[in-house]
């Protein structure tokens, strides 16, 4: 098992904001020795100072690129914009695309599908939708870290130091980080793939996986398939969840099944009317195992600046009948929606590892005791209009 660090933003429910995760990524970022590599791919930039943290690397002489969703491409001439200030001062090797915008082959049709701030569907690298990636690789660090991996929930945006959010870095595992520069190097040639997505990518030990998204016509659901083998013959079983999008009803069906077979099942979302969530079928399975905050609803209760953008699930149970409950942590980029499953470019981290499970656990802990606490309302849930961004 690798070593792994984790590193969480939970600013309240008071309208306040927090950067620690872009903290951490900026003093990562300062920690890049001359003659290493970052290569980091976005979705959504408008924090500047996380820009120029990489801009300061290249200065420095490390070997720095960015693969960036499509959509902020406009802002390359906006004076002072944070896209700005990372594509006129980064500094790399010539004859090397130092920032690179993807674009998907459907672009144009898509487009029509507009988000406020210019930002449009078709700005994905290997997908049809969106490059929703969060995913920052360091070769090299000054404290004698190397192959580090850092993978958060985050957009490097303003609103999202209002939101929960987690951020899981991975340590000194050549093969997963040999891995993952591959990863990165897809997404840069910026090919859609219609039939296969990146191959997961397994540890020796089995106890990291990482899946890949978009799967857009074949391969399964690894989130689905995964509660299939979840069984609640030990007592405690417990699956746990903090989705800021949730609408796959099968992934709900498996824990409605969990929890009439006995298992504690709770789960986190928000209600958001641009992405439907959560969704009919969801809100319909999990009754009240669902703790709904508010975030974008129409209505004022269901507004706040606060709210999660995590996307994690929790496993603490007997899989494939083992003896023994089986901490299971997922996370990273990947909503459980259909849009993140079919035309995204995501990453989900499965680990299993019970000292992380029970730092995750904390985390969800925090959350809902800060909701409970504050003055914002339990929200009941209605149907809404499905849109694939966030």
């Amino acid at each position: 098992m690798p070593e792994t660090e984790a590193v969480f933003n939970a600013p309240g429910f008071v309208r306040s904001s927090t950067a620690t995760i872009e903290d951490k990524l900026i003093f990562l970022s300062q920690l890049a020795v001359p003659g290493s590599k970052i290569r980091v791919t976005l979705y959504r930039v408008d924090r500047a100072p996380i820009m120029q943290a990489l801009v300061d690397a290249s200065k420095r002489g490390v070997d720095v690129q960015v693969v960036l969703d499509g959509g902020n491409k406009a802002y390359r001439n906006t004076t002072g914009h944070a896209i700005n200030i990372l594509t006129s001062g980064i500094q790399c090797a010539e004859g090397e695309d130092c920032v690179k915008f993807c674009a998907s082959p459907i672009k144009a049709p898509l487009s029509l599908l507009k988000v406020k701030d210019g930002y449009k569907v078709g700005g994905s690298c290997r997908g049809l939708a969106i490059n929703h990636n969060k995913l920052f690789l360091f070769s090299e660090l000054s404290d004698g870290q190397k192959n580090v991996i850092a993978q958060t929930s985050a957009n490097m945006m303003e609103h999202q130091l209002e939101m929960y959010n987690d951020l899981l870095i991975i340590k000194n595992d050549a093969a997963l980080f040999s891995g993952f520069m591959a990863y990165w190097q897809k997404l840069k040639s910026d090919n859609t793939v219609l039939k296969k997505s990146f191959p997961t990518i397994s540890t020796a030990d089995g106890s990291l996986k990482a899946h890949f998204f978009p799967r857009l016509i074949s391969g399964s659901d690894p989130i689905e398939n995964l509660l299939k083998r979840v069984n609640c013959r030990l007592s405690g079983s417990r699956i746990r969840a903090a989705q800021s999008a949730f609408t796959r009803g099968d992934v709900a069906k498996q824990m409605r099944r969990l929890i009439d077979e006995g298992c504690a099942v709770d789960v986190i979302s928000r209600v958001d009317p641009a992405q439907s969530s959560p969704g009919k079928k969801v809100v319909e399975e999990l009754g009240d195992n669902l703790f709904v905050l508010p975030y974008k609803g129409a209505a004022l209760e269901e507004q706040h600046p606060n709210s999660i953008h995590t996307k994690i699930v929790l496993i603490d149970a007997s899989i494939d009948n083992s003896p023994e409950k089986i901490p299971v942590v997922l996370t990273g980029s990947h909503n459980i929606d259909l849009w993140s499953l079919r035309a995204n470019d995501e990453v989900l981290f499965e680990i299993r590892d019970r000292n992380l499970h029970s730092i995750y656990s904390e985390f969800l802990d925090r959350i809902v005791y800060d909701a409970q606490t504050s003055s914002i309302p339990r929200i009941k849930p209605g149907n809404r209009k499905t849109f694939p961004h966030d």
